[in-house]
C-alpha cells in the first residue's frame, strides 16, 4: 500500500484483492472486504471516510463482482457500497454522508419459500465522473448516473440518471 494512510481500527479483510492507489486515505473504522471476482481497486487520492463499508460480496453462496472508485473520489461518513454485482463509481465523485449503494436486489417471487432463501439477483451499478450523491440517498441495482449529474440528499436512484441531471426523490 504505497503512500497510502490508514486511520486507526480500520478493518481490511481479503488484502490481497485490494488495490489502493498512490495517496489514498481510509479513516478510522472503516470496514474493506475485498472479497470478490475483481476486488476492490481505490485509484489514486481516493478518501474512504470514518466508518464507511465497501463490501465487494454480500453472500459467501456467491463470490460478488467487486468495487472500482476513481481518482480523487470521496466515500463519505458511514456510507455503505455493496459490490456483489459490480459497481464503478467515476473520477471526483463526491458520495455525502451515510449514502448507500446497493447492486443486488433479493428476490422474492415464491409465497412459499422464505425471502432469506430465495437468493439475490445482481444489477451493476455505474457512477460517471464529477458526480455529487447528497446525504442519505440510496442507489439501487441497476442504476446508472451520468457525469455531472446531482443526487439530491435523501433521494432512491433506480434506472437512469442523465449526464448534468439534477434529480430528487424516488
Amino acid at each position: 500500500m504505497p503512500h497510502s494512510y490508514l486511520g486507526p481500527r480500520v478493518s481490511i479483510a481479503n488484502r490481497r484483492r485490494l488495490h489502493l492507489g498512490h495517496g489514498t486515505s481510509i479513516a478510522a473504522d472503516a470496514v474493506i472486504d475485498a472479497l470478490s471476482r475483481d476486488g476492490v481497486r481505490l485509484d489514486d487520492a481516493v478518501t474512504v471516510d470514518r466508518r464507511a463499508v465497501i463490501r465487494a460480496t454480500g453472500s459467501i453462496r456467491r463470490i460478488g463482482v467487486g468495487v472500482r472508485i476513481g481518482r480523487r473520489s470521496a466515500v463519505g461518513v458511514d456510507c455503505f457500497i455493496h459490490g456483489g454485482g459490480g459497481v464503478v463509481i467515476g473520477r471526483d465523485v463526491l458520495l455525502g454522508p451515510s449514502v448507500r449503494i446497493f447492486s443486488e436486489n433479493h428476490d422474492f417471487d415464491s409465497r412459499d419459500v422464505p425471502i432469506i432463501e430465495q437468493g439475490e439477483t445482481p444489477g451493476s451499478v455505474e457512477i460517471g465522473d464529477d458526480v455529487w450523491i447528497g446525504a442519505n440517498s440510496t442507489v439501487l441495482a441497476g442504476a446508472r448516473i451520468g457525469t455531472g449529474a446531482i443526487v439530491a440528499a435523501g433521494a432512491v436512484v433506480r434506472g437512469e440518471v442523465p449526464p448534468y441531471a439534477i434529480v430528487a426523490g424516488v
